[in-house]
């Protein structure tokens, strides 16, 4: 899950890799053998200035939210049909002045694109350059988790050290 939520997070803010993560989890619930947790809460911190949050538990049932907050206001994606863009906990003199959906943008289903793609020989909206960003930040929380410590990414050496 965590891989399509970062996709995500780079599309939007146009970042490409953490700087650094801290990853807390555990098998809280399943007591089944596994090996991968059912809970889990990362931190990303990015160069650009801003930190991500991704949180999940497989314990419980009762829905997500994906929210983005800014120093203007807040993108609400939590109902990904009808997101919402507002000025909510903003007191900076350019804030979102009121509360608006914000208008689709059409796009081919991602499986549509990836197989336009291969018959086109055009880039697919997701191309292979976004799947190695979200790949490192998803390797980087796992190294943080399995190693229990902050873990830093270094683009230049391509390479993974802890901080």
């Amino acid at each position: 899950f965590m891989s399509h939520f970062v996709d995500l997070v780079h599309y939007i803010t146009g970042a490409r890799f953490p700087h650094s993560a801290v990853t807390l989890g555990g098998i809280y619930v399943y007591k089944d053998g596994r090996t991968c947790p059912d809970t889990i809460h990362t931190l990303l911190d990015y160069k650009d200035e801003f930190l991500v949050s991704y949180s999940t538990s497989f314990g419980n049932g009762s829905g997500s939210y994906t929210k983005f907050f800014g120093t203007r206001g807040v993108l609400d994606c939590s109902d990904w049909n009808n997101p919402i863009v507002s000025g909510d906990g903003s007191d900076d003199p350019k804030r979102v002045k009121e509360k608006k959906a914000v208008p689709p943008v059409e796009r081919p289903h991602h499986m549509e694109d990836w197989l336009t793609c291969l018959r086109s020989r055009k880039q697919p909206n997701a191309n292979i350059d976004a799947g190695y960003q979200h790949a490192v930040a998803c390797i980087l929380s796992d190294m943080a988790y399995v190693g229990g410590r902050r873990m830093v990414y270094d683009p230049e050496k391509r390479q993974i050290r802890p901080a």
